[in-house]
C-alpha cells in the first residue's frame, strides 16, 4: 500500500507507510498507549501529533483519515471538552486535501511540528464555530416551527413533542413515533399527517406502507458544510 500514485508505481509515491506486520503492530500499540496516556500537552496540540502519527502509520486499506478524525473527536469527549460528538474536522480538512496532505509530509521530512498544529488547530476553530452556527440554526427553526404550529391552531402534547424533538431526530415512522411518545399508533399518524400538512415534515418514500417522515430544512442546516 502506498500514497499519492494516482495508481502510478511505487517509485512515484509521496509516502510509504509501514508494511502489515510486527512493525506495523508495534506502532500502532504504541500509538494508543501515547493517546490514552496522562500528559502535560495542550489537548488540541496531542489531537494534532496523535493523527499525525495515526495517518503516518496508515493501519487499514481505507478510511484511515475518516478513523483518526473520529480519534480526535473522542479524544475531546474523553477530556469532557464535548459532551456530544458534534466536532466534524472533515469537511474542513476534505476541502484542503493536498495542504493537508503537504503538512502531514512535511512532518515525516522535516521533523518540524508547528506549521501542521497551526494548520490542525485552524481546522479544529473553524469547524467548531460552524458546529455553534448549526446548533443556533437548529435552535432557531425548532423555535419557528413551534411558532408555526401554535398560529396554525394545531394542538396537543403529541405534535409539539415531535417537533421539539426532530432536530435530535429528523427521521421518524409512525411506528418509532408512537413507541417513543408513549402514543397510539393511529394517534402519531395523525400528529405526523398535520405535521406535514404544515410543512414541517415530508414524506419520503412515496409508499403507502413503510413510510418514512424527515424534516428537510432540519437535514439540510445538519448536512450544510
Amino acid at each position: 500500500m502506498f500514497i499519492g500514485t494516482g495508481g502510478g508505481r511505487v517509485t512515484e509515491a509521496r509516502f510509504v507507510p509501514p508494511p502489515p506486520g510486527d512493525q506495523l503492530r508495534a506502532g500502532v500499540d504504541a500509538w494508543a498507549e501515547w493517546i490514552n496516556q496522562s500528559d502535560s500537552y495542550p489537548l488540541i496540540i496531542k489531537m494534532a501529533l496523535g493523527h499525525y502519527q495515526f495517518e503516518t502509520l496508515h493501519p487499514f486499506n481505507d478510511g484511515n483519515g475518516r478513523l483518526g478524525r473520529l480519534v480526535c473527536v473522542l479524544q475531546l469527549a474523553r477530556a469532557k471538552e464535548l459532551r456530544f460528538p458534534l466536532l466534524n474536522l472533515s469537511p474542513w480538512l476534505e476541502r484542503r486535501r493536498r495542504e493537508y496532505q503537504d503538512h502531514l509530509l512535511q512532518c515525516s521530512v522535516t521533523g518540524e511540528f508547528d506549521a501542521w498544529i497551526r494548520f490542525f488547530s485552524e481546522a479544529a476553530r473553524a469547524q467548531a464555530t460552524r458546529a455553534v452556527a448549526k446548533i443556533e440554526a437548529l435552535h432557531d427553526w425548532r423555535d419557528h416551527a413551534l411558532a408555526l404550529i401554535r398560529g396554525s391552531g394545531a394542538s396537543g402534547r403529541l405534535i409539539s413533542a415531535i417537533t421539539e424533538d426532530l432536530i435530535g431526530y429528523p427521521l421518524l415512522t409512525p411506528k418509532t413515533a408512537a413507541n417513543r411518545y408513549d402514543a397510539t399508533y393511529p394517534g402519531a399518524n395523525k400528529a405526523i399527517d398535520r405535521l406535514v400538512q404544515l410543512g414541517i415534515l415530508r414524506e419520503r418514500t412515496g409508499r403507502r406502507y413503510g413510510r418514512v417522515f424527515a424534516a428537510p430544512e432540519v437535514l439540510r442546516i445538519i448536512e450544510s458544510d
